[in-house]
């Protein structure tokens, strides 16, 4: 499904706020919609894609499935039918059937998914019958349906989903039964997360764990014991840390203007955070356990999330000025202890995103950036010290570079065309060279962060209806669905994490609506 203004880690609307707010908290906070919003001010509007195409295109639907069993006992597998059709008058491009388990008898992709099947592209009043084995595990009375992922120029998209059919399970409940059927309808606060047929106790498979009701940006420590966040539980944003399974939480900030932002110095024994307890949004720095807090930046206008470069021993953040009455946000370095600053760019037209910070990569000797030069949002990179800046990316818009751990090529997202209007997944050399599309998806495909091993690459992904935790390999191949329901209810996964533990294995997220903090765990 596509939506109109989706951009990155976030379905913006022009009532949403721009960036975190410096000081008190509200309930429509959007970290990404200020550079949206900012940047289509200084553009020429372009077409915008509709959600659906005008009459005369491909329309698919999924007839009424059936099962061949709807009477069964625990543990007893049957059988779901679907069949795909093409009722419209052009062919539809190739997609996904998903099927789905339901407590009522209306199917919706927000249902708990139990599998799916590729579907080829279907001419005009072309079919595709297909079915999936399933086992009868909770429940006395259940529901069961499929829903097709709508392809480009589809005339109909409000019409993808099946109608249910009904099966009665007969018998006792076992202990692990009712646990399951807790975690899959998320009873307990939980996203239900797994594979397909990750309720049907087959293999092994994601474990999604709520860590905190209120938080956001978490970071891991180097250690991979803490994880650091803020909220606005009190009205206000401050800085916690909690365990890595959500215990032992210290609250370590109290001021009640704003603090935000934090991340951890390399050794693990300091946080650089943002504040506003001064009037303005500036670079503080404080021990691990709160104390010995030190103001770093005195700008008296904006200092934006600071950037530990990886040997420790500077940091990197946007600033923003007033020049001749019009707003300059340049890239500044400064030592870890705010001295020695210095300004890395100066280029009047421009347009630096605060809430994107430097990414320097993993040998301290460049950054990574966003900028708009040339009407067009771009990745640049530049030696630490600002020279040597070139332009990494040609295309219109491109968001989220990531270094990889051995610093030889960024992973990013970026606008395929305009025309169908989605973002994919590229990785390209760090000199420019050899770039290299590594999702294709009929969705958007944002947000890349490398494991520490350089082995894979999580990011988030609406190619299945809502925008859920995705993970592959580092080429691209061995896609895997992580999350089920993290994109519920018009949230949006961000601030995606690897832990830095040898596994490589656990990632924690935000859900940006909700304002809480997920851990998710997998095995290959």
């Amino acid at each position: 499904m596509r939506y109109v203004l989706i951009v990155l880690l976030v379905a913006c609307s022009g009532e949403q706020k721009p960036t975190a707010p410096a000081g008190k908290a509200t309930d429509d906070d959007c970290a990404f919609c200020d550079f949206f919003g900012g940047f289509n001010n200084q553009q020429e509007e372009e077409a915008e894609t509709d959600s659906t195409s005008s009459e005369g295109g491909p329309d698919l639907i999924v007839q009424s499935p059936s099962v061949n069993d709807s009477t069964l006992t625990p543990g007893q597998e049957f059988t779901l039918h679907a069949t795909v059709h093409n009722q419209g008058d052009e062919q539809a491009a190739a997609t996904m059937l998903h099927y789905y388990r339901s407590n009522n008898a209306t199917i919706t992709a927000s249902d708990t998914e139990v599998g799916t099947d590729a579907i080829d592209t279907l001419d005009a009043s072309a079919t595709s019958a297909q079915s999936i084995a399933l086992t009868a595990s909770v429940g006395v009375e259940r529901y069961y349906g499929a829903c097709v992922a709508s392809v480009s120029g589809e005339s109909n998209t409000d019409n993808n989903c099946s109608a249910a059919v009904r099966i009665t399970v007969s018998g006792q409940e076992t202990p692990e039964e009712k646990e399951d059927e807790t975690t899959q309808d998320g009873t307990d606060g939980d996203i239900a997360s797994g594979d397909d047929e990750a309720d049907e106790d087959t293999t092994p498979d994601p474990s999604t764990r709520l860590l905190t009701h209120s938080g956001r940006g978490p970071r891991w420590s180097p250690d991979g014991q803490r994880i650091v966040f803020y909220s606005s539980r009190n009205g206000w944003w401050d800085i916690y840390s909690i365990d890595a399974d959500g215990t032992n939480e210290i609250r370590l900030t109290t001021h009640e203007t704003g603090e935000w932002a934090p991340t951890w110095s390399p050794n693990g024994g300091r946080i650089a955070f943002v504040s506003t307890r001064d009037g303005y949004e500036s670079i503080h720095i404080m021990d691990s356990d709160g104390t010995n807090e030190t103001r770093l930046t005195e700008n008296y206008s904006q200092d934006g999330p600071p950037a530990w470069s990886p040997d420790g021993r500077r940091i990197a953040y946007v600033s923003s000025h007033r020049i001749n009455n019009r707003e300059s946000r340049e890239i500044y370095v400064m030592d870890a202890d705010g001295f020695n600053k210095k300004s890395i760019t100066r280029h009047v037209d421009d347009w630096l995103p605060e809430w994107y910070p430097p990414a320097w990569s993993p040998d301290s000797q460049r950054i990574a950036f966003l900028s708009i030069r040339n009407s067009s949002i771009a990745i640049y990179v530049m030696d630490a010290d600002g020279s040597n800046k070139k332009r990494l990316t040609q295309d219109n818009r491109s968001f989220d570079p990531a270094w990889s751990p051995d610093g030889t090529s960024i992973a990013y997202s970026s606008l395929h065309s305009v025309d169908d209007g989605l973002y994919e997944i590229y990785v390209i050399d760090a000199d420019g060279s050899n770039k290299k599309r590594l999702t294709w998806a009929e969705g958007y495909d944002i947000s890349p962060a490398w494991s520490p091993d350089g082995e894979r690459i999580a990011f988030v992904s609406e190619r299945d209806g809502d925008m859920e935790v995705y993970v592959m390999d580092a080429d691209g191949l061995n896609e895997k669905r992580l999350t089920y329901g993290a994109g519920n209810d018009g949230n949006v996964p961000s601030s995606l994490a690897w832990s830095p533990d040898s596994d490589n294995q656990r990632i924690v997220f935000e859900r940006d609506r909700e304002e809480e903090i997920y851990l998710v765990e997998f095995v290959d």
